[in-house]
Order: C-alpha cells, then sequence, then structure tokens
C-alpha cells in the first residue's frame, strides 16, 4: 500500500474512534442528563405535594386562629357583662351600706372577704366609710387595719 493512503487511513481511524468515543460520551452525558432530569422531576413533584400540604395547614391555622378570636371576642363580652353586673351588684350594696347604721355594717364587714370589703368601701361617701371603718375598728381592729393597707395606695420607687 501506499503510505500517504495508509497514513491517511490511520488518520481517518482515529478520527473515527475519537468521534465513535464523542458519540459514547455525549450518550452517557444524555443518559447522566436524563437520570438528573427525573430526580429533579421527582424532587419537584414532592416539593409541590409539601407545598400543597403547608398551604393546607396554613389554611386550617388561620381558621383555628379565626375560631380562636372569635372565643375570645366572646368571653371579653362575657367578662364586660359579667364585670358590669358586679360593678352594678357593688354599687347596690355601697348604697344600702351607706344607709345603715356604720355598727351594723361594721358587724358584715368583719365577717366578709378582705377585697370585697375594699370595693365596697372605695364606692360608699368617705363620710361614711369613715364612720364604718371607725366602727369596724373597734370590733376587729385587724380587720380594719387589712382594708386600710389595701385601701392604700402603694409606694413608687423613683430610683431614689
Amino acid at each position: 500500500m501506499n503510505k500517504p493512503l495508509l497514513t491517511a487511513l490511520l488518520v481517518l481511524t482515529a478520527v473515527l474512534t475519537a468521534q465513535a468515543q464523542s458519540i459514547v460520551d455525549i450518550q452517557s452525558l444524555a443518559a447522566r442528563l436524563e437520570a438528573k432530569e427525573q430526580e429533579l422531576n421527582k424532587k419537584e413533584t414532592a416539593l409541590a405535594d409539601k407545598e400543597k400540604r403547608l398551604k393546607a395547614l396554613e389554611e386550617e391555622l388561620i381558621a383555628k386562629e379565626n375560631e380562636l378570636n372569635a372565643i375570645k371576642d366572646t368571653i371579653s363580652k362575657r367578662l364586660n357583662e359579667v364585670q358590669s353586673s358586679e360593678d352594678k351588684n357593688l354599687d347596690a350594696l355601697a348604697r344600702i351600706y351607706s344607709s345603715t347604721k356604720p355598727k351594723s355594717a361594721a358587724e358584715i364587714f368583719v365577717k366578709m372577704d378582705t377585697d370585697k370589703a375594699v370595693q365596697l368601701i372605695r364606692r360608699i361617701p368617705p363620710m361614711n366609710a369613715g364612720k364604718i371603718m371607725a366602727a369596724l375598728g373597734k370590733i376587729d381592729a385587724e380587720k380594719a387595719s387589712q382594708i386600710t393597707e389595701k385601701l392604700t395606695p402603694e409606694k413608687v420607687n423613683l430610683g431614689q
């Protein structure tokens, strides 16, 4: 054979071998890319499912928050009604004790819860409250002292 022809044939064989290797490399790369694409598709599907679950949970939380706010509003409304009713009752009792003889009122206050007595004394006009407290001091000085302590404003420490 002819040396140039042989050289050309060897070059052509090398080129074809290189091209064949490149085709194999491209096919291998294509297979890896396809596998990666399938993996990414699976992850995307899983992520979409998680997003749906999170959205459902978020909607559930919002619904529960709204439900809790409605319950809170109902409780607040009921608490205000109870407080208003209690205030009316305390005002009525204060008027009654105001018109009662100080000694008789003091005898009742001795048996009364201290906090309730304080609430009533605050609602009684000062002149009548003073007479009741004076009578209470003669009957039970300790109870009168407890009520007075609770009526006295707390000292405020201004950092001095």
